[in-house]
């Protein structure tokens, strides 16, 4: 094996750990039934995360496996997939209580915490991209790289507003709106 292919085995098991996460805490709240009063804006922002952490995990397939990559180079990559599994586990509730739970008040509580993560989430990968651009091209590569992020900076900055702005029409259109990268990626990718 590569140590590519070794990074990769490392990314998959803390990737496949977050999607689990919110895969088991949506089964918990199916089990409890009637207990759960049900909300679209915190199972909408679940299933984002999910699909944000499939196309993150596609991404990481390099098509040269077989540079060398030291653990400088590997760790603040790392960082990355370490906020985007805790983003995950932030999505939905662990548990139901006994006195059951209203999914749309959790959210309300929870939403400053978990769009916070996930604003964490595209700025670590915007830094460590447009790092690795300068680092190939010097700076000359900043301008370009920004202008090509152009949609990457609109999301950092409709998810870090989904972390101030408590409006309930504004969480239901950005997260709306968030789901467009998803289905454009998996549209392209598929043909």
């Amino acid at each position: 094996m590569t140590v590519g292919e070794y990074v990769l085995v490392l990314v998959s098991l803390v990737l496949g750990l977050g999607i689990t996460d919110v895969l088991a805490s949506f089964h918990r709240l199916l089990r409890a039934g009637a207990r759960v009063r049900w909300a679209v804006l915190p199972v909408a922002a679940a299933v984002l995360i999910v699909l944000l952490s499939l196309m993150m995990w596609w991404s990481q397939f390099p098509e040269d496996q077989t540079r060398p990559v030291t653990i400088g180079q590997f760790l603040p990559r790392f960082a990355v997939f370490v906020a985007l599994f805790l983003t995950a586990a932030a999505a939905l509730p662990d548990e139901v209580p006994p006195e059951g739970l209203d999914l749309g008040a959790w959210y309300r509580a929870n939403a400053r915490h978990f769009w916070s993560l996930a604003t964490l989430v595209v700025a670590l990968t915007m830094v460590l991209e447009g790092a690795d651009a300068v680092a190939r091209d010097g700076l000359r590569a900043l301008p370009g790289f920004l202008s090509n992020r152009s949609f990457d900076v609109v999301v950092l900055l409709l998810f870090g507003s989904l972390a101030v702005l408590k409006a309930r029409w504004w969480h239901a259109a950005v997260l709306a709106l968030a789901y467009v990268g998803p289905v454009f990626w998996v549209s392209r990718s598929i043909g």
